[in-house]
């Protein structure tokens, strides 16, 4: 508990207050455009957390190339990026890419960039780690996947937000950042919808014209983690009643030998009417009489009933929740095969 108090409190900090909603007269920045916003910045970002999983165009490498290209900077000679096959890598500014742990220049990140994207702001600390007896004063260490990175204690971060970013995987990204509130800072990027529903869950005694703020931010992701959970509990829900249906489809059918009985409690429908998907739902869970009023389906009902749960109907429970990416790039590639003849 002292430890989250902490953390939440180096959030909080004066120096992490700044939330820039970035976007192009109203629309999502590209990937290309987001970097070229970041080398602007100013005090520096030398790191880029892609908490928020906005990088989509390009993969690290090309995130990698073409922020080293943007920074005009002569003080920095390399950025640091994972590879492929999640191996710690450095650009130079020559072009070429060695490993991390090979490199001459990976004592010198007060000279690099450092870009992490989603899955690598979550990483947790590797058994394979080797924690050094004695460490810079001046350098902060952040661990990634059995990789240390001795951050200058200065060093600021820029952090993307993004759809569906919980409390829990918000923090977990900023603290990639080891030294916050000992010399680390944070800056937050947001895109226009996600700025918009910050706003949203600002609390009543705020303006909706202020600026956002970092506990602004943290609030909404509280939100987000909330309406997660609803969801979840719905999902479990779901699938306890459709459990039961199957079991005593199988003990009718074990009872009187009727395949019909038992294929139509084990098939779930494929297909609807458009009425049924777009119609007004009331917000019912529809499940059998039978089911709801076995012992099993009580307790459901009841943890339903005293968590206060609204679960929509179990279909659309069970269909595939997945974030909707609607600005992702879609991208098809013409291969010429040169010993083929032309047209």
């Amino acid at each position: 508990m002292h430890t989250n108090s902490l953390v939440l409190m180096n959030l909080l900090r004066k120096e992490n207050n700044t939330v820039i909603k970035v976007h192009d007269n109203g629309q999502r920045l590209t990937a290309g455009e987001m970097l070229r916003k970041i080398v602007k910045l100013d005090p520096k970002v030398r790191v880029l957390l892609d908490v928020g999983a906005q990088i989509l165009e390009l993969d690290d490498y090309e995130v990698a190339r073409e922020w080293l290209k943007l920074e005009e900077s002569f003080h920095i000679h390399s950025a640091v990026f994972f590879g492929r096959d999640d191996e710690l890598l450095m650009l130079k500014r020559d072009g070429k890419t060695e490993s991390f742990v090979s490199s001459n220049l990976s004592k010198q990140l007060d000279q690099a960039l450092v870009y992490l994207d989603e899955a690598h702001t979550q990483s947790e600390i590797s058994s394979q780690c080797v924690i050094p007896h004695r460490i810079d004063p001046n350098f902060a260490t952040t661990w990634c996947s059995g990789t240390d990175l001795k951050l200058p204690v200065d060093t600021r971060a820029a952090v993307t937000l993004g759809p569906n970013l919980a409390k829990d995987k918000f923090v977990q990204g900023c603290m990639r950042m080891r030294k916050l509130g000992n010399g680390h800072s944070l800056v937050f990027l947001a895109p226009p919808d996600i700025y918009s529903h910050i706003q949203q869950e600002m609390s009543t005694e705020k303006s909706k014209t202020e600026s956002v703020g970092v506990s602004d931010v943290l609030l909404w992701t509280m939100q987000e983690g909330f309406r997660q959970i609803q969801h979840g509990f719905a999902i479990w829900a779901d699938q306890g009643f459709q459990y039961l249906k199957r079991s005593q489809g199988w003990d009718n059918f074990r009872s009187d030998g009727d395949i019909g009985v038992l294929g139509s409690a084990i098939q779930e429908p494929e297909s609807r009417p458009l009425l049924e998907m777009y119609g007004v739902d009331d917000g019912s869970l529809k499940v059998d009489h039978c089911v709801l009023n076995s012992p099993n389906g009580k307790e459901i009902t009841r943890q339903l009933i005293e968590f206060k749960f609204i679960v929509t109907n179990s279909v659309r429970v069970q269909e595939e929740q997945e974030r909707e990416v609607d600005h992702e790039v879609e991208k098809e590639r013409n291969i010429d095969d040169p010993n083929l003849p032309r047209r």
